[in-house]
């Protein structure tokens, strides 16, 4: 019972972990404020939880813009890309669906593709260093062999990021203090399960 409270024992490595949950969401959020960096702060926020998961004692702040710097020029060059595709995509539906209403499912349908997409290509630069090219295009594989595991992810995202501080305002503090962090931790799950399989496929 008594070590249950020793600085090792659960308890302390819970509260430990917690507290890391909740520095790493304030940094993220930070990071973002400029909003060119957002692709580096999502890298770096895929970076450091996948560190963490490994190893209870890592220096959350040291590791989190370590990992921003070494991903800055490509995250933010696939955050480009991905915003040159985004902005078109909604002033065009915007007009579509105000024209056409009929085209309006189509749209909502290109419009998730886009949002299953978005999610890969970060957790990928996080992991693996690859040209933005290679990075794109391997997320692109990825999103059409493992659609479930994607799809996951993004409804996990979807969940805690759009559904809970929309519809119950009374997460709106928990998703401020915890709402990346923990979306990024989950999502990781799911794609750890994609990287095993790639892996087996190529010792296969």
């Amino acid at each position: 019972m008594n070590d249950i409270f020793k600085l090792n024992g659960p308890l302390f490595t819970l509260l430990n972990r917690i507290a890391n949950l909740a520095i790493l969401n304030v940094l993220f959020i930070l990071a973002c404020l400029p909003i060119f960096t957002i692709g580096a702060a999502i890298t770096a926020l895929f970076s450091v939880i996948y560190r963490s998961n490994k190893d209870d004692h890592l220096a959350i702040a040291k590791e989190f813009f370590k990992a921003f710097r070494e991903n800055f020029k490509q995250s933010s060059l696939l955050w480009g890309i991905h915003l040159g595709m985004i902005l078109p995509y909604v002033g065009v539906t915007a007009y579509v669906i105000r024209s056409f209403p009929v085209f309006t499912l189509p749209m909502a349908i290109i419009g998730s593709v886009l949002a299953l997409y978005f999610i890969v290509p970060y957790a990928l630069q996080s992991q693996f260093k690859n040209s933005v090219k290679e990075t794109m295009k391997n997320a692109l594989l990825i999103v059409f062999r493992f659609l479930p595991y994607v799809m996951m992810m993004f409804l996990v995202g979807l969940v805690l990021l759009v559904i809970l501080p929309v519809f119950y305002r009374q997460t709106f503090y928990f998703v401020t203090l915890f709402g990346f962090s923990v979306t990024a931790q989950l999502q990781l799950i799911f794609f750890k399960k994609i990287v095993t399989q790639l892996e087996q496929l190529k010792e296969g």
